[in-house]
């Protein structure tokens, strides 16, 4: 079957087939890829932050508005900012410890 096949043939034809099946069976679940990309931006938005660490912008706001919460970056009436060290920061900080008796 391959007898007449040239060297650059086979090579396109195992590179095509690789390629197929990685993107059949990716290794990432779905989501990772954006996941990742957040993890390597320096600020964050509040939607970013409930994507990457579960507290809802609807919780982010109104600790703001109560001047609680994680510290945040804001230019007058623009978005608002979070670095990932704020927000890590601010989770430790409240983390409940549980003690085994």
């Amino acid at each position: 079957m391959f007898q007449d096949i040239t060297h650059d043939e086979l090579k396109m034809l195992i590179i095509s087939a690789v390629s197929e099946a990685f993107q059949k069976f990716s290794p990432l679940p779905p989501g990772a890829e954006e996941l990742e990309i957040l993890l390597r931006k320096q600020l964050l938005t509040s939607k970013e932050v409930q994507k990457l660490y579960g507290i809802s912008e609807n919780t982010l706001r109104t600790m703001r508005s109560r001047g609680r919460g994680p510290e945040y970056s804001q230019d007058g009436a623009g978005p608002v900012y979070y670095t990932h060290k704020d927000i890590i920061e601010y989770i430790k900080k409240y983390r409940k410890k549980v003690y085994e008796s």
